[in-house]
């Protein structure tokens, strides 16, 4: 009897495992041929079922839009905001198996950029210098990681990756984010990854809009209006190896069309304090990344704890969920 619970976990975890990967399976046939309009009307359907389920991740995004844009956009437009995130972020996911096999020429006819961006990505490719990329849940971000396989002048990327806890989901994701074989996923030692990265010559991005806890080195920069905790290894990075720190974007432009958007070189002339030069570094990515998510707010994952730690004992402003996290 007392190794009952044990074998009906592992028939549990058995079962969970074969279901997602037929479900994952099914994604991977079906996807590809669905048009593009009934791909985004299955994001509508599945969005709203998140919507509705994910109870937690609603308050949360009700929270951070309320906070971030309060000022400015009443109830029943925030409403509609959270709404239209959970199907843009299904969208996301979807369109990383529609895309298969990865097409270049399929990418660049959803996929478009501004003369002005495409010569600042040929620049930093034809510098022969590595470049540290920086982005953000918004958009498609994972169109975005497709990206890099579209354009032949793109160099190749190391890239930070966060496991889902399913390691069948976790597995094909990273397939499917490296079609054109031209990026490779970092999962573990994901600084030191990075670094090495940079030291063999190649480009590293990651995402610098999740909290990271004082603990863990992220340090507050304002963020939508809030000092938030907020990644410094991008700008540490791009400091350490002296090459440029850039935003980088996938943005709706119209409906199932995006623009890759790339920022100017974000870090100041090396002075003699490191700390304050990764910190101007820091705040203009995030008073850009700012800037788009307030262009395209129902194009953001609001349902992230972005402002979990706070500086101040003191809750005005933040949501309700944050936690004070002194320096």
């Amino acid at each position: 009897m007392p190794r009952r619970p044990g074998r009906l976990s592992w028939w549990a975890v058995r079962t969970r495992s074969a279901l997602v990967r037929a479900v994952l399976g099914f994604l991977e046939r079906w996807l590809p041929s669905l048009s593009l309009s009934g791909v985004e009307a299955l994001a509508r359907v599945l969005g709203a079922l998140a919507w509705l389920i994910d109870r937690r991740g609603r308050e949360v995004a009700r929270q951070n839009v309320a906070a971030a844009l309060g000022s400015t956009h009443g109830p029943r437009e925030r409403a509609r905001i959270v709404r239209a995130s959970y199907a843009n972020a299904v969208l996301a996911e979807l369109m990383l198996f529609h895309m298969q096999p990865f097409s270049p020429s399929r990418y660049r006819r959803l996929v478009s950029m501004a003369p002005q961006d495409e010569a600042r990505y040929r620049a930093y490719a034809a510098s022969g210098k590595p470049v540290v990329l920086v982005s953000a849940h918004l958009g498609s971000w994972e169109m975005l990681v497709l990206g890099r396989s579209a354009w032949t002048f793109a160099p190749p990327f190391a890239y930070l990756v966060e496991g889902t806890g399913s390691p069948e989901l976790d597995a094909t994701l990273e397939r499917l984010r490296n079609a054109g074989s031209r990026g490779s996923a970092q999962r573990k030692r994901g600084a030191m990854a990075l670094k090495h990265a940079l030291a063999q010559g190649k480009s590293v991005s990651l995402l610098m809009d999740r909290n990271l806890r004082g603990s863990q080195g992220g340090r507050y920069a304002t963020f939508l209006g809030l000092p938030a905790r907020t990644t410094p290894l991008g700008a540490v990075l791009a400091r350490a190896y002296g090459v440029p720190l850039s935003v980088v974007l996938l943005l709706p432009e119209r409906p199932l069309r995006w623009r890759l958007w790339i920022s100017e070189d974000l870090m100041p002339a090396p002075g003699s304090d490191e700390d304050a030069d990764v910190q101007v570094a820091m705040q203009r990515a995030n008073d850009l990344i700012s800037q788009a998510i307030r262009a395209h707010p129902e194009a953001y994952l609001w349902n992230l704890k972005r402002f979990k730690g706070r500086p101040c004992v003191e809750a005005a402003g933040y949501p309700a969920y944050s936690e004070h996290d002194p320096d």
